[in-house]
């Protein structure tokens, strides 16, 4: 086991294969050791919400996801599989003052970032989602193109990581 390493990832997560992946796509024949005390993606990864939201108010999270959307519609060109990502749209509700401005500005962000973003009417968001009460929402946003997916899938999908217990 012991041998020569080019890089040592602590954590088998979303980020720490990610990070595998990328180093050893962009960086042949240096060798990568995945240090995991459990299971790939076992331990915050898996208990994500599952989310891959484009739109978001943290700039910096932005290019992430994006990157993520693009390889992962690439491996599964690459490897014949499915993500079976879930693009299923997101809503966000304000029914504040202050909300409503939180709103606005991540409205203009997904402009920033060309991402389609629209303001939906009460009766339309009770179309999307019967069970949400909408009564005091004062502006409701769409992002029709956010998806789910299953976030163990998404870590282990990453192709050539090796699994390593530390």
């Amino acid at each position: 086991m012991m041998k020569k390493t080019d890089l040592v990832i602590v954590g088998g997560g979303i980020f720490g294969c990610a990070i595998a992946y990328y180093f050893s796509k962009n960086n042949p024949g240096k060798q990568v050791m995945l240090l995991e005390r459990n299971e790939l993606n076992n331990a915050a990864t898996s208990r994500a919400a599952a989310l891959m939201t484009m739109v978001r108010s943290k700039r910096s999270y932005i290019p992430l996801t994006i990157e993520t959307f693009k390889v992962a519609k690439e491996m599964e060109e690459e490897l014949g599989e499915t993500l079976d990502f879930k693009v299923v749209g997101m809503m966000h509700v304000a029914a504040s003052e202050a909300k409503v401005r939180d709103l606005e500005v991540l409205m203009d962000i997904a402009r920033e970032y060309d991402q389609e973003a629209y303001y939906i009417n009460k009766e339309e968001a009770k179309e999307k989602a019967p069970w949400l009460e909408v009564e005091e929402a004062l502006k409701i946003g769409f992002v029709p193109n956010e998806a789910y997916c299953d976030p163990y899938m998404l870590g282990t999908f990453l192709p050539d990581v090796p699994e390593t217990g530390s």
